[in-house]
């Protein structure tokens, strides 16, 4: 059994003091607490933009622009536990809660969810299955943290200084979205953006929207999910350059792009500069 010395200092002259027993904590009683590691870490900073990113609460998978060979994704998440590590693995549990309209098994799996042992942070692995349920319209996971037979999860909040200290950033619940859709992402379908994203990105092509993560090292998300904030001008201007770049680049190299109908690929007129 570990235990672990905790000193309490109360103020009291030196005479007047008396010895009292030292408290002891007994991590096998009181077990330690797991928590998801990214929203705890932001509720450490000062930045307001950090704490309100909406990457702190969902994640989005986005398979409909994959080949076809491509059937399941796999997702990490950074679960952290408090304490001292233990000599053996430690076990918990990962619930779905009631607003979740993904199957487990059809349209996902938890692959793992395993503190290692003489670990403070390990992977909770959730293997998204990609299917014809997810075509249309996307669906959710919404999830929650819910201790083991060692791990408890009493540290459901935290406080942050950007917030007054309130108990505002969730570190347990969490929510995972499976799509498979192959529509036209919202750049190319708001009316306050469509205009400006032909302007710079040129007509919208789904083989293009990969070349462009695959060059930039972008996400699907960064064209499917609108920041709360909304879509940041600058990215027009920044991604549409580095694509005429690239695009230049590889032909130099003796690579070509085409869209569908054999045209050669190109970014829109605001982008030549």
């Amino acid at each position: 059994m570990k235990k672990i010395i905790v000193i309490i200092a109360a103020a009291c002259m030196l005479w007047s003091c008396q010895h009292e027993p030292l408290q002891l904590f007994d991590q096998e009683q009181a077990k330690s607490n797991i928590y998801l590691k990214k929203p705890f870490d932001a509720s450490r900073k000062s930045s307001g933009t950090l704490v309100q990113d909406d990457t702190l609460k969902f994640f989005w998978v986005g398979m409909g622009f994959l080949p076809a060979e491509f059937k399941d994704s796999v997702v990490y998440f950074a679960v952290q536990v408090s304490g001292v590590p233990a000599d053996h693995d430690r076990a918990y549990k990962v619930l779905a809660v009631d607003s979740t309209t993904m199957q487990e098994g059809r349209d996902y799996s938890i692959t793992r969810a395993i503190i290692g042992a003489g670990r403070f942070v390990d992977s909770l692995k959730i293997t998204v299955h990609r299917n014809a349920n997810m075509n249309t319209t996307p669906l959710r996971l919404d999830f929650m943290l819910a201790g083991g037979p060692e791990l408890n999860v009493n540290m459901p909040f935290a406080k942050t200084a950007f917030t007054s200290n309130r108990d505002s950033i969730n570190l347990l619940k969490y929510t995972l979205y499976g799509d498979n859709s192959t529509s036209k992402p919202y750049l190319w379908t708001n009316t306050s953006l469509a205009n400006t994203t032909v302007g710079y990105f040129g007509d919208y092509s789904a083989e293009k929207v990969m070349l462009m993560i695959k060059a930039m090292g972008l996400q699907m998300t960064d064209f499917t999910v609108m920041p709360k904030t909304g879509f940041n001008f600058n990215n027009f201007i920044i991604w549409s350059r580095y694509m005429v770049w690239w695009f230049a680049k590889e032909a130099s190299e003796g690579r070509f792009y085409t869209n569908p109908d054999g045209t050669a690929m190109t970014m829109g007129r605001y982008a030549q500069g």
